[in-house]
């Protein structure tokens, strides 16, 4: 069933990755319009490297693809922005058009708009690269009857370690968090990407930052293509404790309950996993915290938590993504809360997945302290 999910997100993304770059060749004839073989030959190029990337990473050639994932994937991020730029004025052209518009129609149909809207997006992405190289801190406090002293927790989501992790990132990374002096450390899922064997110096960086109450994962959708056994194997030498479907009381201070990603089940949304239960078995006077990789909020589990920490959404990573996730996972990101005692908070992601670029969704690392009320 894991393979069958692997299988549909290999599908689905060919499908849209050959449709974008048709798309993009059919703007480009405006600007190259005596260089079709040309155009077809290198968006074609430009197409497959995303292919011959990923058969060499899962090969274990990591070494040898390093810099053809960047291109490979800085690529990636300008053809979708191209195209969020491209489309609405496309509508615009249609609409000037039924309206009889000439001179706006003109304009959007012109060799010009195709230079400007490239040049624009030339320039949005590679902000948008140096956007994902930021480490931004969100911090929040929860004050709670339940807390009886105060508790400083950490939460990375989405780090995904793979082919464009850089050490210096991690190494920051790892610094800025010890700078915290977390009580607790969080990872709510898709700590890895592929691969997970070939990011082991990472882990090692990641294992050395300091939690006094501990350092507690859980697995999200892209530990399940990773290959669960490889991903947890990464997991623990990175120096977490691997909550799957489980739970732990630290100190008999916080109850820290986790729940696998429904891709562990082979669903893409909707777990089998019994979480009200898995909730149920915590005393409900300690503070309980629920980690979860995608931020749905189960209706068998009110009153069973206080506060929920989950990810996935990367808060879109590039614009407008962030609206079309929305409507999926309707919380967004950010602190929510359900009711006088339960609160959600979603992360919108510590590091990028697929394109290096952070385009209006800033990487965060989020620090949530726990005071007695």
């Amino acid at each position: 069933m894991q393979y069958t999910l692997l299988i549909f997100a290999i599908i689905l993304t060919t499908a849209v990755y050959t449709g974008l770059h048709y798309y993009l060749y059919r703007k480009l004839m405006h600007i190259f319009p005596n260089h079709r073989q040309r155009l077809i030959s290198a968006l074609l190029m430009l197409a497959c490297s995303l292919f011959v990337v990923e058969a060499l990473n899962l090969a274990g050639l990591t070494r040898f693809v390093s810099a053809l994932a960047w291109l490979t994937y800085f690529w990636m991020g300008f053809i979708v922005i191209f195209f969020f730029i491209s489309a609405p004025l496309d509508i615009i052209e249609t609409v000037s058009k039924y309206f009889q518009l000439t001179s706006l129609q003109t304009l959007l149909a012109s060799k010009q708009r195709t230079i400007a809207t490239t040049a624009l997006v030339l320039l949005l992405a590679c902000q948008g690269y140096f956007n994902a190289q930021k480490i931004n801190l969100e911090t929040f406090t929860i004050a709670s009857e339940k807390i009886s002293t105060p508790l400083r927790i950490v939460q990375i989501s989405d780090l995904h370690l793979g082919l464009l992790t850089r050490e210096k990132n991690i190494r920051l990374l790892s610094r800025t968090i010890n700078s915290l002096e977390p009580d607790i450390l969080v990872s709510t899922g898709d700590l890895v990407d592929m691969q997970p064997l070939s990011v082991q110096n990472y882990a090692r960086l990641l294992a050395a930052i300091k939690a006094t109450l501990g350092k507690y994962a859980v697995i999200g959708n892209h530990e399940v293509f990773a290959g669960l056994d490889k991903a947890r194997e990464l997991i623990h030498s990175a120096g977490f404790s691997l909550l799957s479907n489980s739970g732990t009381t630290v100190n008999n201070l916080i109850d820290i309950v986790g729940v696998d990603d429904a891709s562990v089940s082979g669903n893409i949304y909707n777990s089998d996993v019994n979480e009200s239960q898995l909730l149920a078995a915590y005393s409900n006077k300690r503070y309980t915290l629920l980690l979860k990789h995608q931020p749905v909020v189960d209706a068998d589990s009110a009153g069973l938590f206080d506060l929920q920490l989950s990810g996935h959404t990367h808060g879109g990573q590039i614009f407008p993504f962030g609206l079309l996730t929305k409507l999926v996972y309707p919380l967004g990101f950010g602190l929510t809360q359900l009711n006088n005692a339960q609160w959600v908070y979603v992360s919108r992601g510590t590091g990028t997945w697929g394109p290096p670029i952070r385009l209006l969704a800033k990487a965060e690392i989020t620090l949530i302290v726990l005071r007695p009320l």
